[in-house]
C-alpha cells in the first residue's frame, strides 16, 4: 500500500457493537473476500450518498448490492431499462459512454436507488417523471441531455 493510500485510511474503535452480529458480519464478508475496512467504508459511503432524511436499509440485499462485484454497462447505442431488469441483476451497476439510455415508466424509486450507482458520459438519458428529479440528477454526471418524460408519452 502506498503512503498516499495509507494516509486516507483511519484506524477506529467502535463501542457498543453486538458481538454476535459482528462475528456473523465478519464471517459473511470473509466469504465475499472483502476486508472489514472495505465493507464498513462501503456501508458508510452508502449512507453519505443516499441519505434522504431516513436511515438507509442495510439488509443482506443492500450489502450484496454494495459489494465489490459491481456491474459496468458501457458503449451501448440504445439501452432501455425496466424495473425487472434492475431487479434481475441482483447487483449495483454503473452506466457510462452510452448514446441513448431510457428508464421505463415502471422503474420505482427504491429499485433505481438500490441498483444504479452512477450514470456518466452518456449522450441522452431519459427518466419517467414519476422518479424524483433531484435524486436522479445526483446519480447523473457529464451527460449531454437529461430528460424527464410524462408516463403517458411512452405508450
Amino acid at each position: 500500500m502506498s503512503e498516499e493510500q495509507n494516509e486516507k485510511l483511519k484506524s477506529i474503535s467502535i463501542r457498543g457493537v453486538d458481538a454476535e452480529i459482528y462475528n456473523q458480519f465478519s464471517n459473511k464478508i470473509k466469504m465475499m473476500d472483502i476486508s472489514m475496512g472495505d465493507a464498513v467504508s462501503k456501508l458508510m459511503q452508502e449512507v453519505v450518498d443516499t441519505y434522504d432524511d431516513k436511515f438507509p436499509d442495510f439488509s443482506a440485499k443492500s450489502l450484496r448490492l454494495s459489494s465489490l462485484a459491481q456491474l459496468k454497462i458501457s458503449h451501448q447505442n440504445k439501452l432501455m431499462i425496466a424495473n425487472e431488469d434492475l431487479e434481475e441483476t441482483g447487483r449495483a451497476f454503473k452506466i457510462s459512454h452510452c448514446e441513448n439510455v431510457e428508464f421505463a415508466s415502471d422503474v420505482s424509486k427504491e429499485t433505481f436507488l438500490a441498483h444504479v450507482l452512477k450514470i456518466t458520459h452518456c449522450e441522452t438519458v431519459r427518466f419517467p417523471k414519476t422518479l424524483p428529479r433531484l435524486l436522479i440528477l445526483s446519480k447523473v454526471a457529464f451527460c449531454e441531455n437529461v430528460e424527464f418524460y410524462d408516463v403517458k408519452e411512452e405508450n
